[in-house]
């Protein structure tokens, strides 16, 4: 293998193994930034879901088996889930108790979750520790970027839940284009560096090759005898 080449695959080696780390890099202080913002807006956007609850009439309260706010029972209402997700974007749920009662997340079969259970770290922390709730979560086998705030009578015990989500797979396909455009920005700089590399290498090699044979050619003139 010529010197050129082995010089230019090394410094594209070099540069690609540089470019993956930057990517991957930038790729998560990205990812972390910019989940880091949805999950801010999903505070703005629980704030919305509050306020419409308290338009439906105060207190929030178990009656009769049903979950009520004011005269409104929230059991079954979906125009109230739909609403909220009209106004700030995104999926909502009310929860009585951990049971879903109103919601637009769906079933994999496309109905509405309503009557399913809530599980995981959020039932933990509302219903265990009476807390709110924000993070990731896995809802039916999709991933979510969640909050969750407890639902409480005029006693103070935790009844339920309100929560907003965005399904993360819906922003991971920005991200996932964000570095598949980096990757292939970063190839198309590896080959013309590369190219760069090899066209100098080899001008430098043929430099380098002229000077020796001038020598080479010097060195067998004065051996030659003068006659």
């Amino acid at each position: 293998m010529k010197i050129q080449t082995k010089v230019t695959l090394c410094t594209a080696a070099l540069i690609g193994v540089m470019s993956c780390c930057l990517i991957a890099a930038v790729y998560y202080e990205v990812a972390r930034s910019y989940y880091g913002h949805i999950q801010e807006e999903l505070e703005v956007h629980l704030r919305v879901a509050e306020d419409q609850l308290e338009r439906l009439g105060k207190p929030v309260q178990v009656k009769g088996g049903k979950l009520m706010a004011g005269s409104t029972v929230l059991n079954g209402d979906e125009a109230f889930v739909d609403r909220i997700s009209a106004l700030v974007g995104g999926n909502a749920t009310v929860f009585e108790g951990e049971t879903r009662v109103a919601t637009n997340i769906r079933l994999p079969d496309g109905s509405r979750a309503t009557g399913t259970k809530l599980t995981g770290p959020a039932q933990e922390a509302m219903f265990l520790r009476g807390e709110n709730f924000r993070g990731n979560i896995t809802i039916f086998g999709e991933p979510h970027l969640s909050a969750y705030n407890v639902l409480r009578n005029e006693e103070g015990d935790v009844i339920g839940a309100l929560q907003v989500s965005a399904n993360k797979k819906e922003y991971s396909r920005a991200l996932n284009s964000i570095l598949v455009q980096s990757f292939v920005i970063s190839l198309m700089g590896i080959f013309l560096i590369g190219l760069l590399v090899f066209f100098s290498v080899r001008k430098l090699t043929h430099a380098l090759e002229a000077a020796e044979q001038a020598v080479h050619h010097h060195s067998q003139s004065r051996r030659e005898p003068v006659s």
